[in-house]
């Protein structure tokens, strides 16, 4: 990789080199003019070479907004630091080391993955293999089937945002063994630095160095977590949020939802202490529903001025989400707010 300078905050880039622009054109000619195959192979022909921010100290700084946030992983943010601090003084492009990130279901390991490549600014990818059946998500799908496809880690190479590091977060990894065909075959040359630099997505057909990628995986259970990933991986075991850390927690849930619509604060006021410590009492995961919810509730109530969310109010929609077992399901549907259509 070749070191480079830009105007973007002063930073520098390393050169990446995704393909061999050669290579991609030669695929081009034997194709067709038309179809999806020819257009990316040219697109990846075009921007063959791209750029990795290097690691510098404003990056490490970013890393105490998640130890506030998400307090019950400072040993995962801990290990990423180290890291960092060592990319800064190498000289060396942002990767997150390879991480399984062990812990209970709901324990905020998903909301810390995309809260990480939000605040390092990375191009993210999300997968659970809950529902992955087969390895043709990550390695693309032949161009023999008419569904052919590139996979999610050529797509996300090929389509990152411009001087960004790419990670891909898979969760329930330990799930991967209820398919036949295993979708975390992949994974085991993925992870090797070595073969990760000549990966070979099926629909593309060519090699691709894919080196730069990150991984973060999450499970619930590591004995059914195959021993051939787990070598490959630093696992770190993520413990429930403490009573104290839990107001820390719905704090940061209500003001990362918040700053997806400006002037939100000029509706709603932000929780009182009150309001945070009737919320703390839930699971994580249920924490960004029921704010929801509540901003839903507020909006309801056609007043002007700031409204208020108080702590009575809080006790009736947690009462409200909690499913009806008589009639085996909630009574009401469950809160969403979808963001304006102007919110990417």
């Amino acid at each position: 990789m070749k070191k480079s300078n830009s105007n973007r905050s002063m930073r520098n880039y390393l050169d990446w080199n995704l393909c061999d622009r050669a290579l991609a054109e030669a695929q081009i000619d034997i194709q067709e003019s038309k179809g999806e195959r020819p257009r990316l192979l040219k697109q990846l022909a075009e921007s063959h070479c791209r750029q990795l921010p290097i690691v510098n100290q404003d990056d490490i700084d970013k890393l105490q907004v998640l130890h506030q946030d998400y307090p019950n992983m400072s040993s995962v943010i801990d290990e990423i630091e180290g890291q960092m601090h060592l990319q800064s003084m190498m000289g060396a492009p942002l990767k997150i080391p390879p991480l399984l990130l062990l812990g209970p279901a709901g324990v905020g390991k998903t909301a810390f993955g995309y809260a990480l490549a939000a605040e390092l600014d990375m191009s993210f990818e999300y997968r659970s293999f809950a529902d992955v059946t087969a390895s043709f998500v990550l390695t693309g799908t032949s161009t023999v089937w008419s569904s052919g496809r590139p996979g999610i880690v050529a797509d996300l190479c090929l389509n990152a945002k411009s001087q960004t590091a790419p990670l891909i977060f898979i969760d329930e990894i330990d799930k991967a063994g209820m398919h036949a065909h295993r979708p975390d075959n992949a994974l085991l040359s993925l992870l090797e630095p070595r073969s990760s630099r000549a990966f070979i997505d099926e629909y593309l057909g060519i090699p691709l160095d894919v080196s730069p990628v990150s991984w973060v995986l999450a499970a619930n259970n590591l004995a059914q977590v195959r021993p051939e990933i787990i070598s490959r991986m630093r696992v770190i075991h993520v413990s429930c949020p403490t009573q104290t850390q839990m107001p820390k927690i719905v704090s940061s849930v209500d003001r990362q939802l918040r700053q997806q619509y400006p002037g939100f604060d000029n509706y709603i006021a932000p929780l009182c202490s009150a309001s945070v410590a009737r919320l703390t009492s839930q699971p994580v995961r249920e924490i960004k529903k029921l704010l929801e919810g509540l901003y839903v509730e507020i909006a309801r109530q056609r007043f002007s001025g700031i409204r208020q969310i108080t702590p009575e109010l809080v006790d009736r929609v947690i009462e409200r989400s909690r499913p009806r077992r008589s009639a085996g399901i909630s009574e009401h549907p469950p809160f969403t707010l979808s963001p304006p259509p102007s919110i990417q």
